[in-house]
C-alpha cells in the first residue's frame, strides 16, 4: 500500500514529476531504439527506380523488373516493420508532408518518364531511374531527420 491510498489515488507533486520525467524521456527511447539499416534506403531506391524504368525494357524484361521491384520494396519494408520499433512514413505532422512531396515527385517522374520514352525520348527512363534513386536518398535522409526533430520537441 503507498503513502496515497488514503487519499483517492492522487499523485504527490515528486511522484507526477517522475512520471512527467518518464514521459518526457520517451521520445528519446524511441528515437535510439529505431535503427535503420545502411543498405535501406539504397535498397529501396533501387526497387523504385526499376518501377518507374520498367516501360524501358523489353517485354519479358518489363515484366521482370515489376516484379523485382515489387519483392524488394516488400523485402525492404518487411525488414523495417519486424523490427522492435519501426515508424510510419504516413504518420501526422512534418514527416507526413515530407512523405507526399517525395510521393508527388515519384508520380511525376513515373508519368514523365513514361510520357517521354512513349514520344521516342528513351534516354529519359535510365535518367528517371536514376533520379527517383538519387531522390530517395535524400528523402529517407531528410524524413529522419524532420522525425527526429518532431521527437525532440514532443518532449
Amino acid at each position: 500500500m503507498g503513502k496515497n491510498d488514503n487519499n483517492n489515488d492522487k499523485l504527490t507533486a515528486e511522484e507526477a514529476r517522475r512520471s512527467l520525467d518518464s514521459i518526457r524521456g520517451s521520445g528519446k527511447r524511441i528515437v535510439d531504439q529505431l535503427h535503420v539499416p545502411w543498405w535501406h534506403d539504397p535498397l529501396l531506391g533501387l526497387c523504385l527506380a526499376l518501377l518507374v524504368m520498367h516501360h524501358g525494357f523489353p517485354t519479358p524484361l518489363d515484366i521482370l523488373s515489376v516484379a523485382l521491384g515489387c519483392l524488394g520494396v516488400f523485402f525492404v519494408l518487411h525488414n523495417y516493420t519486424h523490427q522492435k520499433v519501426w515508424v510510419s512514413g504516413w504518420r501526422k505532422g512534418k514527416t507526413e508532408v515530407v512523405s507526399y512531396i517525395f510521393f508527388v515527385v515519384y508520380l511525376i517522374v513515373f508519368a514523365a518518364s513514361y510520357y517521354f520514352n512513349w514520344k521516342g525520348y528513351t534516354w529519359v527512363v535510365p535518367l528517371s531511374g536514376a533520379f527517383i534513386f538519387v531522390a530517395l536518398m535524400i528523402f529517407g535522409r531528410v524524413w529522419m531527420a524532420v522525425w527526429r526533430k518532431e521527437m525532440e520537441e514532443s518532449e
